[in-house]
């Protein structure tokens, strides 16, 4: 396992990425310093939380059935309520998944199987 203070420095690493005005864009900034990372030192597997991380709700308060909207990012609940999902973290996990760096997911809902539609 890496240690505790390896991966709080690569979280900070990225954020300060992902907020950099540089010239490269945020997505280029993150990939360049994950890539400058020896393999053998990158994360096992990245987590990230569900609800207003990955999109911009909590899931538990949808009204299944839950469908896919007008865009790939878009969903619409029952009650006709729009689930965007964030541009942002869909690109990272386009990066991560480019380096094949695996990502779970983590969420203290309990409504799994609106979360899971969501995915």
């Amino acid at each position: 396992l890496k240690s505790a203070d390896h991966i709080n420095n690569l979280g900070a690493s990225l954020l300060m990425a992902s907020s950099s005005k540089s010239a490269l864009s945020w997505e280029d900034d993150v990939l360049a310093k994950l890539r400058k990372i020896p393999r053998e030192n990158r994360p096992s597997i990245i987590i990230f939380d569900l609800d207003y991380t990955l999109w911009n709700c909590n899931a538990e308060d949808l009204s299944m059935p839950i469908l896919p909207g007008i865009s790939s990012n878009v969903a619409v609940d029952a009650r006709g309520r729009k689930i965007e999902g964030s541009p942002d973290a869909l690109r990272l996990l386009a990066i991560l998944r480019s380096l094949k760096i695996p990502v779970g997911i983590a969420s203290a809902g309990r409504k799994r199987s609106k979360s899971m539609s969501l995915l």
